[in-house]
C-alpha cells in the first residue's frame, strides 16, 4: 500500500487484510438486516403508530429476557463459539418464519406481524452488537480511532445493497424468499468472523487495554450471566456510556416517529415523492461513505473521541429547532439525512471505540446490555414522551425545547466518558493516561456545559417559538396528514379527497377548465390522492383524466369511478352497454387497473356488480363497490352489503344527516367494507345554516379554523369512514378541505358538542 493511501485511510500494510475482512463481515450483517427491514416497518404500521409505541415496550422486555441467555453463553463458551451460536440462532429463527409463510400463510396476520417486528428489533440490536464487540476485542484503541469508521464503510455498502437486492428479488421470488437470502448473508458473516479472528489474533499490549495481551481462543470469559448488568452500576465509565446512549436514543426516537407519521400520512402518494426520497437516500449514503472512508478516522485522531461524540447531540438540537421554525417536509428530509450521515459515519464508530479499553467480559456482557436493553429503554422513553406531547397538543416547538434540555443532560452524562472505571482517578498533569481522548479537567474548553451555555440553547429554542408561537400547538399541519386503511388491506388513503359532481362538473362542461387544473394540483400538493367521479357527471371523468395526464398525476391519483346504465327508476341493465361504458372509463381515465369502480345508485346490482367482479378477477379493477345517496334505497343497500363481496360503499353522511350511523355503518364495520362519504356538507343545507356566523373558538381544540373543516372533521372522525370526497371547482376550497385531514380530530364528547351547536343555529 502506497504512503498516500496509508495517509488517506489510516491503515498500515499489515492491517489491510483484517480491515477488509471486518468490512466484509459488516457488509454481510447489514445486508441481511436491510433486506428484511422494509417488511418489519410495514408489519409494524399495520396496527397504527400508537401500536408501534407499545411494540417498543415489547422489544425492550424481549431484550431484557435475552440478555441473561447471552450472558450465560459468554460465560460458558469460547468467544467464536458463542458468536457463531448467536448468528445461527437468528438464522434458524428466520428459517422458522420462512416455513410459516410458505406452509401456513393463513397463520400470518396482525399478531404474527407484531411478533416479527419485535423479533427483528432484537435481531437488529444483537447482530450489530456482537459484530462491534468482536471488533473492540480484536483491535486496540489506537487502531479503532484510525479505521473503525473505515470498517463501517462495509456496513454502509450493505445498507445500500440490501434494499436494492430486496427490490430485485421480491417480485420474481416472493417476499418469503428474502428470509432465505438474509440467512445466507448471516452465515457468510459467521465465516468472516472466523476469518477476522485468524488474521487478527492479537491485540498489542498497552495501558489503554484492561486485558492487554494475547487473545487465547481456548479461554472462556466466565463470570455470571448478569455480570454485565452489575458492572454498569459499579463503573461510572460504563454508566456514562449508558446515559449517553439513552439520551441519543430518545432523540432518535423523536425523529423516527416524526418520519413514521409522515410516511403514514403520505399513504400511497407515489412517483414524485418516492423519487425525492430515493434521491435523498442516495445522497445520504454517498455522504456517509465519504465521511466514513476519509473524514471520520482523521476527526477521531485529531480532535479526540469526546469531541466527535458531541457532534450528534448538537445536530439533533439544531435539527429540531430548525424543524420547529420551518416545519416542512424538505426540512425533515435535510434533518434526517444529516443525522443519519453523522450517526453512521462518525458517531457510531466513535462510540464503539469506548469499549476498546474495558475488560473482555465488559466488551461482551456490559456492551450487550447497554446496546440492547438500555438502547431499547431509550426507545420506549422517547416513544412515550413523543406520544405524551402529542396527546397534550404540543408540537415541534416542544420537541425543540426538550432537545435542548436533553442535550445539556447528555453533556453532563458525557463527563463519565473520560476514563474507564479501572482508572477513574483524576490523572496527574505530569503523567497523562494512555487514552489519548481523555478530557483534561483543568482545561476550560473541555469542561461540561455551563448553565450559561444551557441558557443559550434554551433561548435558541425560545427564539424559534417566538418566530411562530403556534409551534407549541398541534399546528404542524404539513406534518400530520390523517390517513385510513382500506379494510382488509394495508393500503392507506388520505381521509379527504375530491369529488367531481356539482360545481366541478359544471366547470368541466365549459370551455375554460384552468380552474380544475389548479384544483387537481392543490389536491396533490396537499397530500390528497382520492378522486371520485362518474360517467353521469357530465365531462368530469374525461376532463379530469386529461388534466391528470398533462400534470403527470394519473398514476398518483386513486381513481374512484362508477358504472350504471340501468334505466332511471329501476329495471335491468344491458350487459353490452355496461361493458361499453366501463371501457370508455378506462380510456378517459387512462389508468389500468382502475383503483375503484362502484355500481352507481344501486342500478341493477345483479348485472352490473357481476361485471365488476369479472373485471376485478381479470386484474383490471382493484376494488369494487356500490353507492346510493337516496334514503329509499338504504334497505336494498344493506341487503347487497350482506350478500356480495364489496370492498367499498359510497353514501351520503353529514353532521345533520346521520342516518348511516344506525345500520349501514355498523354493518360496514362488521363486513370490513370501506366507506366513501358523499355530500359531507349536506349538499347546501349546512352552508345556509352557518351563513354569517363565526366558527366557535373551541373548534381550535381539533384544529378546525373554517366551517368547511368543522363539517369535514365531524365526518372523518367517524372511524368507519375511509374518505370524504366533497366536490369543488376552486383551488382555495380544495386547500381548505385538505386542512380537515390535518392535525387532530374531535372525540365522541366533542362530536356531541358539535351536533348540539349546529342544531342550535
Amino acid at each position: 500500500m502506497s504512503a498516500w493511501l496509508q495517509r488517506v485511510f489510516n491503515v498500515r500494510r499489515d492491517e489491510t487484510l483484517p480491515v477488509l475482512l471486518a468490512a466484509g463481515f459488516f457488509f454481510c450483517i447489514l445486508t441481511a438486516l436491510m433486506v428484511l427491514r422494509p417488511a418489519r416497518d410495514a408489519l409494524g404500521m399495520e396496527s397504527g403508530i400508537e401500536a408501534v409505541r407499545w411494540l417498543f415496550i415489547g422489544t425492550a422486555l424481549a431484550t431484557l429476557a435475552v440478555n441473561p441467555v447471552f450472558g450465560w453463553l459468554v460465560s460458558r463458551f469460547r468467544r467464536l463459539h458463542f458468536i457463531t451460536a448467536t448468528y445461527v440462532f437468528f438464522a434458524l429463527s428466520l428459517l422458522g418464519f420462512y416455513l410459516m409463510l410458505v406452509l401456513a400463510p393463513e397463520a400470518t396476520g396482525i399478531t404474527s406481524g407484531r411478533v416479527f417486528y419485535i423479533w427483528f428489533s432484537v435481531f437488529n440490536l444483537f447482530v450489530t452488537m456482537v459484530f462491534w464487540a468482536l471488533m473492540a476485542d480484536r483491535f486496540t484503541l489506537e487502531q479503532s480511532k484510525r479505521f473503525f469508521a473505515l470498517i463501517a464503510v462495509g456496513g454502509t455498502l450493505g445498507a445500500i445493497f440490501g434494499p436494492l437486492l430486496a427490490s430485485m428479488l421480491a417480485q420474481p421470488l416472493g417476499t418469503p424468499a428474502l428470509l432465505l437470502v438474509a440467512i445466507g448473508f448471516l452465515l457468510a458473516g459467521v465465516g468472516f468472523a472466523w476469518a477476522v479472528a485468524l488474521t487478527q489474533p492479537k491485540r498489542g499490549p498497552g495501558p489503554d487495554d484492561a486485558d492487554a495481551g494475547h487473545v487465547d481462543e481456548r479461554s472462556i470469559i466466565g463470570g455470571s450471566a448478569w455480570e454485565g448488568f452489575k458492572a454498569i452500576f459499579r463503573s461510572r465509565y460504563l454508566a456514562g456510556v449508558a446515559g449517553y446512549i439513552v439520551i441519543l436514543t430518545i432523540m432518535a426516537t423523536f425523529l423516527y416517529f416524526t418520519r413514521l407519521q409522515m410516511v403514514a400520512e403520505l399513504g400511497d402518494d407515489t412517483d414524485l415523492r418516492t423519487t425525492i426520497f430515493a434521491r435523498i437516500d442516495l445522497v445520504t449514503q454517498l455522504a456517509t461513505l465519504f465521511l466514513q472512508a476519509v473524514i471520520a478516522g482523521h476527526l477521531m485522531k485529531r480532535l479526540g473521541v469526546h469531541v466527535v461524540l458531541a457532534l450528534l447531540p448538537i445536530t439533533v438540537v439544531l435539527g429540531f429547532i430548525g424543524l420547529a421554525i420551518v416545519g416542512s417536509l424538505a426540512m425533515l428530509i435535510v434533518f434526517e439525512a444529516t443525522y443519519r450521515a453523522i450517526q453512521r459515519a462518525i458517531t457510531r464508530p466513535a462510540r464503539e471505540t469506548l469499549y476498546t479499553v474495558v475488560s473482555r467480559e465488559d466488551k461482551y456482557k456490559s456492551k450487550a446490555f447497554i446496546d440492547t436493553f438500555v438502547y431499547r429503554t431509550g426507545d420506549v422513553v422517547g416513544a412515550q414522551i413523543d406520544g405524551g406531547l402529542g396527546r397534550l397538543g404540543l408540537g415541534l416547538g416542544a420537541l425543540a425545547s426538550v432537545a435542548c434540555r436533553w442535550h445539556w443532560f447528555g453533556r453532563c452524562s458525557g463527563c463519565g466518558l473520560a476514563a474507564p472505571s479501572s482508572a477513574w482517578r483524576r490523572p496527574e498533569r505530569s503523567n497523562p493516561p494512555a487514552w489519548a481522548w481523555t478530557r483534561a479537567p483543568h482545561r476550560k474548553e473541555d469542561t461540561m456545559i455551563t448553565r450559561r451555555e444551557y441558557l443559550k440553547l434554551s433561548v435558541a429554542a425560545g427564539v424559534a417559538l417566538s418566530l411562530n408561537p403556534r409551534l407549541l400547538l398541534a399546528d404542524d399541519k404539513p406534518m400530520s396528514l390523517i390517513t385510513r386503511t382500506i379494510p382488509g388491506t394495508s393500503e392507506r388513503l388520505p381521509v379527504v379527497g375530491l369529488g367531481s359532481s356539482a360545481t366541478f362538473s359544471r366547470v368541466a362542461g365549459s370551455e375554460d377548465v384552468a380552474a380544475l387544473r389548479e384544483v387537481l394540483q392543490a389536491l396533490d400538493a396537499n397530500g390528497g390522492s382520492v378522486f371520485d367521479t362518474a360517467p353521469s357527471y357530465g365531462a368530469s371523468e374525461e376532463v379530469a383524466g386529461r388534466l391528470a395526464r398533462e400534470l403527470g398525476l394519473t398514476e398518483k391519483i386513486f381513481w374512484a369511478t362508477k358504472l350504471n346504465v340501468a334505466p332511471r327508476g329501476g329495471g335491468a341493465a344491458d350487459p353490452a352497454e355496461a361493458r361499453a361504458q366501463l371501457d370508455a372509463s378506462f380510456r378517459k381515465i387512462g389508468k389500468d387497473p382502475i383503483d375503484l369502480v362502484q355500481v352507481h345508485n344501486m342500478g341493477d346490482p345483479d348485472t352490473q356488480l357481476g361485471l365488476l367482479k369479472e373485471r376485478k378477477a381479470e386484474g383490471r379493477i382493484r376494488y369494487i363497490g356500490i353507492t346510493t345517496t337516496f334514503a329509499p334505497q338504504y334497505e336494498h343497500l344493506e341487503q347487497v352489503m350482506r350478500e356480495e363481496p364489496l370492498d367499498f360503499i359510497g353514501v351520503d353522511y353529514a353532521i345533520d344527516n346521520r342516518t348511516m350511523e344506525e345500520r349501514i355503518f355498523p354493518l360496514a364495520r362488521e363486513k370490513g367494507i370501506g366507506v366513501l362519504v358523499y355530500a359531507p356538507f349536506g349538499r347546501t343545507r349546512l352552508w345556509e345554516a352557518v351563513r354569517g356566523k363565526e366558527v366557535p373558538e373551541w373548534a381550535a381544540e381539533f384544529d378546525a379554523s373554517t366551517w368547511g373543516q368543522f363539517f369535514l372533521k365531524f365526518v372523518v372522525s367517524n372511524p368507519v369512514v375511509t374518505v370524504a370526497t366533497p366536490a369543488t371547482s376552486q383551488a382555495r376550497h380544495m386547500v381548505d378541505n385538505m386542512g380537515a385531514a390535518m392535525g387532530r380530530l374531535p372525540d365522541e364528547a366533542m362530536r356531541r358538542r358539535m351536533i348540539e351547536h349546529i342544531e342550535s343555529l
